[in-house]
């Protein structure tokens, strides 16, 4: 549940208690807009949110087919205090973005504070001397399933432009395609995207073109099917991104790591990533039916 309240100066901590974590931004603009490309879902979405003395992890889920993560640095958070080395909170992620956004588009300076179990996160905005304060509840803790990317070793690796990646999906959103095959390899076709609908088929392939591709790094043909819906759901971080790191692991599971330049200080970079399982038995299963 969120209360909002309007006020012309801050209420002091009345309590005296020390907040567990906090931290002050400049930009609300910065927050929303990585939470706002976690919100894939037209429902409210649940999330976890992890502190630690890096910074701040979002975590949260889809179909637990595709796991999306967002990485902020404690270098693009001003005055970040945390009294422990860990702190996890289960959040409304959707009713989080409608707070950083009560001022509409504006970009507002918010203030983070938490003072631990039995108490809501408090978000404070200010827009022209006009402040705005935000409760949201903390929820019951989530267990996200472990995608555990890492524990298969990594065949193939690029790092492409994130606008030339996000060019090459859409085209891959043709009516009624439900599957995007995605090929890596050392050898031409280096990248190939295609998507299949009736006698409809759209393909992409990427050269070894060092303006497109800083880093190839392929060390086997490996090919794997994935549901296009997924894809679907990176776009909006791809339109933050300046490089996308794409991984493929020997089972088929994909990781996209995309770099998102902080608005405050351009040389700080934070991340979004998706991992994504491959539909290889629901293609199947697809298939045996026609």
């Amino acid at each position: 549940m969120a209360q909002e309240r309007a006020n012309n100066t801050q209420e002091p901590n009345v309590d005296g208690l020390v907040p567990e974590i906090s931290f002050k931004m400049d930009s609300s603009s910065v927050l929303s807009s990585i939470i706002s490309s976690l919100l894939f879902e037209k429902k409210d979405m649940i999330a976890n949110v992890s502190f630690n003395n890096a910074g701040i992890r979002i975590s949260v889920d889809k179909a637990r087919s595709m796991q999306a993560r967002a990485y902020i640095k404690k270098e693009s958070l001003q005055d970040y205090e945390l009294l422990a080395d860990h702190v996890q909170i289960t959040i409304n992620l959707s009713l989080m973005y409608r707070c950083l956004t009560v001022f509409g588009d504006k970009s507002a300076h918010v203030e983070f504070l938490y003072r631990g179990d039995g108490f809501p996160i408090t978000f404070i905005l200010e827009d022209q001397g006009v402040i705005t304060e935000c409760q949201i509840n903390t929820l019951e803790p989530v267990s996200l399933p472990d995608f555990n990317f890492r524990s298969s070793s990594v065949i193939n690796r690029a790092i492409i432009k994130s606008s030339l990646l996000k060019e090459a999906l859409s085209d891959m959103d043709i009516p009624g395609s439900q599957y995007i095959d995605i090929t890596m390899s050392p050898v031409h076709p280096f990248i190939k995207l295609a998507s299949n609908a009736g006698a409809m088929r759209s393909e992409v392939q990427f050269l070894n073109d060092p303006e497109v591709f800083p880093v190839l790094a392929c060390q086997t043909t490996a090919s794997f099917p994935y549901a296009l819906p997924l894809f679907r759901s990176t776009v909006k971080a791809l339109s933050m991104a300046t490089q996308t790191n794409i991984k493929m692991n020997t089972e088929g599971m994909l990781l996209l790591q995309h770099s998102i330049k902080s608005l405050e200080n351009t040389n700080i970079k934070n991340w979004i990533e998706f991992t994504l399982s491959p539909a290889i038995m629901e293609r199947d299963a697809v298939d045996l039916q026609r």
